[in-house]
């Protein structure tokens, strides 16, 4: 029993990283899409 425990586990330790790593792409395309959007050159606030 433990050592179906212990697959388990790993099973799920190894979907979360996988999971981790989607996000993480999805998150790179996310930023890497709003820097695209900005202008090249910063606006010119005065504070």
């Amino acid at each position: 029993m433990a050592e179906n425990l212990l697959e388990f586990a790993q099973k799920m330790a190894e979907a979360a990283r996988a999971g981790l790593a989607i996000d993480r792409k999805r998150l790179k395309e996310i930023l890497a899409e709003r820097q695209r959007k900005q202008p090249t050159h910063p606006s010119q606030q005065s504070r």
